[in-house]
């Protein structure tokens, strides 16, 4: 059996599955299937077909919101606002950052499972705001999520070596 990482996305699913589990649904028959049943009603409704709300256009990438927070926090603390703001900015997420209210529940979630603490500070303008910061279990978890991109990474690098092919 793998090993369960209790700290990250999901306890109930070996670490080394969730990439399995990824890769397959980007390959397996079944998910081409049901995009190309969607795109050829849209094709039969247009003579252009827009991309942009398919997943195929990697714009929306939901399980790189943890590992962004956790990279953010790591260099300093931030409030939920201003974590959003450098998100956006950086442009990890292309041109569809995570909002704001799925950034302050994945935020209360992984505070509720140690990664996080949180500390009201005073505000200069306007109400007191939560910062959070990384815990040393934040810190550890960050670390396997690099090691499992690093793996994911490897992998989608040698799917599309054999898309070049």
């Amino acid at each position: 059996m793998l090993p369960i990482c209790l700290n990250c996305v999901s306890s109930r699913i070996p670490v080394k599955s969730e990439i399995q589990v990824a890769i397959r649904l980007l390959l397996t028959r079944r998910s081409k299937n049901r995009h190309n049943t969607a795109m050829q009603r849209k094709r039969s409704k247009k003579t252009a077909v827009d991309f942009s709300a398919c997943a195929c256009s990697g714009a929306n990438l939901p399980k790189l919101v943890q590992p962004s927070i956790l990279a953010a926090l790591s260099k300093e603390p931030l409030h939920g606002y201003a974590l959003a703001q450098q998100m956006a900015r950086e442009g990890v997420h292309l041109n569809a950052p995570p909002d704001h209210s799925g950034i302050y529940r994945l935020l209360r979630s992984m505070e509720k499972r140690g990664l996080l603490t949180s500390l009201l500070t005073e505000s200069e303008s306007g109400p007191a705001r939560r910062e959070y910061a990384l815990t040393d279990c934040g810190r550890l978890c960050l670390g396997r999520w690099k090691e499992a991109l690093t793996r994911y990474r490897d992998t989608i690098d040698a799917v599309l070596d054999l898309c070049h092919n």
